[in-house]
């Protein structure tokens, strides 16, 4: 909260700055997402500074930390090969030169965790998915990372005069000591909205599982091949439903399908329905594309894709809703068609009328289907 406090303090300061910026960041995904009302979370920071002058160049400050900390690893290395004194040249992280190594490799995976972990927020929030490719080359390097601070854990144990009283399996650190500069009763104080209860801090090794899993999640969004076809964005949200992502991940995939008003922000709904209904090309202009009840079935299937990556239970609300919402499209569609032909309806117009409804007969299944799958799983 007060972080000029800090500033004199380069290896904090810029760890904590590019948290903050990372927070920022997914926050605002979530809030855009509107996934987080699902969850009853508040995405107000009540007074929090998590838009913090300077964070815009979090990342170079935390490059040249890590290139510091990065040398002095190697200094280490030679120190121990040589038995000659080189650290001299550098700042000690702690008191004893034996301990240095083992606690530059624990800070590096950290900072450079925090790095990619940044990285992989900053590409995936691209627009028309142009970052998808590179954010997955960060998601393995976290990956990597997160296996260094595992086991970098047995070293800060042993460097711990703290014997956990409550079990490993309860600790919130690697080294099991008690965390300092971090309250968990804060928000009882600044989120006046809710109760003034503290906040459920996971133990260190739930938190190394949960971010396992987030990346796992965000990678199989990154391997999406945004294509436009409808049918195949559909499986593969009830296909990536199936494991259960967290919200995260759930805001990342619905900000990346409906962008701008358009799928991937950059196929109008109008042309992928055209697409799913295998229309001719002469109903693909213009005049086709502003009717009214092409707009409002193009709104329709964008407001299914929301609803589809939200959780279980909005789920379960919302397609019981969108039910009626097709029937009446479907019901107006057919009365427009013969207002329109009328008794001298020719072949393509009956053509149209048929593909029409079959259009909204199947998406009418669709969510059916969704519906009561998903009511019997959580029955």
């Amino acid at each position: 909260m007060k972080m000029e406090r800090i500033s004199s303090h380069a290896v904090l300061n810029s760890f904590c700055r590019i948290l903050r910026a990372t927070c920022n960041s997914v926050i605002s995904v979530v809030s855009t997402a509107r996934t987080h009302e699902e969850e009853d979370l508040f995405t107000m920071s009540f007074g929090l500074p998590l838009n913090g002058e300077g964070d815009d160049k979090c990342l170079s400050v935390l490059n040249s930390v890590e290139e510091t900390i990065s040398r002095q690893l190697r200094a280490c290395k030679s120190q121990a090969l040589s038995k000659k004194k080189t650290l001299e040249e550098f700042e000690s992280l702690q008191d004893n030169p034996e301990l240095e190594e083992g606690y530059c490799r624990a800070l590096l995976c950290r900072l450079r965790f925090r790095k990619h972990f940044h990285h992989v927020v900053t590409c995936m929030r691209k627009p028309q998915g142009r970052g998808l490719d590179l954010a997955r080359k960060h998601v393995t390097s976290c990956l990597a990372e997160l296996s260094s601070m595992l086991k970098s854990q047995e070293f800060l144990k042993s460097q711990s005069d703290i014997t956990s009283q409550k079990g490993d399996e309860s600790c919130t650190t690697a080294s099991g000591c008690r965390p300092i500069g971090f309250d968990v009763s804060l928000n009882s104080r600044l989120l006046s909205p809710a109760p003034p209860r503290a906040v459920q801090i996971l133990a260190w090794s739930d938190a190394i599982r949960y971010f396992e899993k987030l990346l796992h999640d965000l990678d199989i969004i990154c391997a999406l091949s945004l294509d436009p076809v409808l049918e195949n964005v559909l499986h593969f949200i009830a296909q990536f439903q199936k494991s259960v992502p967290d919200l995260v991940p759930r805001a990342f995939l619905q900000t990346l399908l409906v962008q701008d008003g358009k799928l991937y922000g950059r196929d109008l709904f109008c042309d992928v329905i055209s697409r799913a209904l295998s229309l001719p090309d002469i109903i693909g202009d213009k005049e086709f594309q502003s009717n009214e009840f092409v707009v409002q079935l193009g709104q329709l299937v964008t407001n299914l894709l929301k609803i589809l990556c939200t959780n279980t239970a909005w789920q379960r609300r919302k397609l019981g809703k969108s039910l009626q919402d097709w029937s009446t499209i479907s019901i107006q569609l057919e009365l427009a068609l013969k207002r329109e032909f009328g008794e001298t309806r020719n072949v393509l117009a009956d053509e149209v009328s048929l593909i029409l409804s079959a259009c909204c007969g199947n998406q009418l299944l669709y969510i059916l289907i969704l519906f009561c799958w998903w009511c019997r799983t959580c029955a």
